[in-house]
C-alpha cells in the first residue's frame, strides 16, 4: 500500500477513529501500526495535530491489549 504523505487533517482523524471498527485486538493493533506510519510519513499536518493523533493512536493500542 502507497502512503499518501498529504493526506488532509481531516482524513486521518478519520482513519484514526476508525481503528477502533477493527472486529480483533489483532485487527486493532495492526490498524494502530498503519496509522502510526501515515502519520509519520504526513508533511500537512502541524505537529500538534501530529501529536493528539498519535496520542489517540497510543490509547487505542492500550485498549486493545486490555481487551
Amino acid at each position: 500500500m502507497e502512503i499518501n504523505k498529504n493526506l488532509s487533517l481531516e482524513k486521518c482523524w478519520k482513519m484514526v477513529n476508525n481503528i477502533q471498527n477493527g472486529r480483533t485486538p489483532n485487527e486493532i493493533l495492526n490498524r494502530c501500526r498503519t496509522a502510526e506510519a501515515w502519520l509519520e510519513a504526513n508533511t500537512v499536518i502541524s505537529i500538534d495535530d501530529y501529536d493528539e493523533l498519535m496520542n489517540t493512536v497510543a490509547y487505542l493500542s492500550r485498549e486493545a491489549y486490555r481487551g
